[in-house]
C-alpha cells in the first residue's frame, strides 16, 4: 500500500493522500488530537479503503482534533462498550468533516453509533456520505449525534 504524505514535524495540519484502489488493514485505532488530519484518495469514488477487520475502531477524534475525510471507504470497525464503531468524535472543539465517504459493516456493541458517533459537544459536517450495514446494540445503528445531516447522505440497513 502506498501513502503520499505532506507532513511537517512542527505542523498541526497534516494531509495524507491514498493511492487509488489501495486497501489498508489497521492494527489499532488512529487517535486524532490537537491536529487537523485530512485523509483523501486520488479517486473520487471512495476506492481507497481503511479496514479495521473487526479488531477495533478506525478513528477517535478528541481534544480539539479535526478529521477531514474525502473519497475514502471505512470498513469493519468494531468497539465494545463505547460509542462509534468506525469513528468517534468527542468533546468540545473536536470536529469531523466527511465528503464522498462510505462507511460499511461497523459495530458499536454497548454504545451508540455503529458507524459514526458525535458526542459531548463535538461537531460534524457529513456530506454526500453513505453509512450502510452498521449496527449498534443501543441506539443509532448508523449514526448517533445531535447534528443535522447535510447534502445527499444515505443510511441503509442499519440497526
Amino acid at each position: 500500500a502506498r501513502i503520499d504524505a505532506a507532513v511537517s514535524l512542527n505542523s498541526s495540519n497534516v494531509s495524507l493522500v491514498l493511492a487509488p484502489d489501495v486497501s489498508l488493514e489497521l492494527l489499532e485505532e488512529l487517535h486524532i488530537a490537537r491536529i487537523r488530519l485530512t485523509l483523501s484518495s486520488r479517486a473520487s469514488t471512495a476506492t481507497a479503503t481503511l479496514d479495521a477487520a473487526g479488531r477495533g475502531r478506525i478513528f477517535r477524534v478528541a481534544d480539539g482534533g479535526t478529521l477531514v475525510l474525502r473519497d475514502v471507504h471505512l470498513a469493519r470497525g468494531f468497539v465494545a462498550g463505547e460509542d462509534g464503531g468506525a469513528i468517534l468524535v468527542a468533546g468540545a472543539g473536536s470536529e469531523l468533516l466527511t465528503e464522498r465517504v462510505v462507511v460499511t459493516n461497523c459495530t458499536a456493541s454497548g454504545g451508540g453509533g455503529g458507524g459514526i458517533a458525535v458526542i459531548s459537544g463535538a461537531s460534524a459536517q457529513i456530506l454526500d456520505t453513505s453509512v450502510t450495514d452498521c449496527t449498534s446494540y443501543t441506539f443509532g445503528g448508523g449514526l448517533y449525534c445531535g447534528v443535522r445531516l447535510l447534502d445527499s447522505n444515505s443510511l441503509s440497513h442499519t440497526t
